[in-house]
């Protein structure tokens, strides 16, 4: 991809040289050896080799009456979690790992949480009765209670969820520009759900697979 229809691309008098981004993203991909200058029809602009989140054209940008347009499209751009807390047991340990993740102050609407657990009866009324509670406080929930186990994750309910990991990855991906396959803060893992999707069915567990992307990622971060 390239820089020229790009709406924070900024330009010399005769708009024929490139001379670097409103967005402040072009001085970080130079940096990384990931753009270099092309031309075309007389026409000089960056060309990139890897993929920018921030790249908007003239027709995004019809579509917008924000008065500060970078602020919107770093909006799109704001990642979105999913917290799935699993091995439930009624007691205090659930409430702990549901508090940790109340003190999060970052955005409600981007942060989903899955209850799973095993079926009994009394896990059944527990579990309804936690949903309930997060989705009063502002929070996507939603429960599940399996006969059999289906899936592992990487926050049991007697951990505790980091309320600065969702501020720390939206600033390595859209501020550092690191490509992150995986994220650990102690005994949590964060991994993108494309890459889940990708390599979940090569493990049927979730722990196994965590280990496994842990040995082959290149960008593992430990926080």
């Amino acid at each position: 991809m390239n820089c020229k229809n790009c709406i924070f691309a900024t330009w010399n008098g005769e708009k024929n040289s490139q001379l670097g981004c409103s967005a402040n993203r072009l001085s970080k991909f130079i940096d990384l050896e990931k753009a270099e200058v092309t031309t075309n029809k007389n026409i000089s602009y960056y060309e990139l080799k890897r993929l920018c989140n921030l790249y908007r054209t003239e027709e995004w940008k019809n579509k917008h009456e924000s008065n500060n347009l970078l602020e919107q499209a770093l909006l799109e751009v704001k990642p979105s979690f999913g917290i799935v807390v699993y091995d439930i047991t009624k007691g205090d340990s659930l409430q702990k790992t549901l508090d940790s993740i109340y003190r999060i102050r970052y955005d409600k609407k981007r942060i989903k949480i899955v209850l799973s657990s095993f079926q009994t009866k009394s896990n059944a009324a527990y579990l309804v009765q936690s949903v309930h509670k997060t989705q009063e406080k502002g929070f996507r929930c939603v429960a599940f209670i399996h006969k059999y186990e289906e899936f592992n994750s990487s926050l049991r309910d007697r951990e505790c969820f980091n309320k600065i990991l969702p501020y720390s990855i939206d600033n390595s991906i859209n501020n550092k520009l690191e490509q992150i396959s995986l994220v650990r803060d102690g005994d949590v893992s964060i991994i993108p759900s494309s890459i889940v999707n990708q390599e979940y069915l090569n493990y049927n567990d979730y722990d196994l697979m965590v280990q496994g992307i842990a040995k082959t990622t290149k960008s593992h971060v430990q926080i």
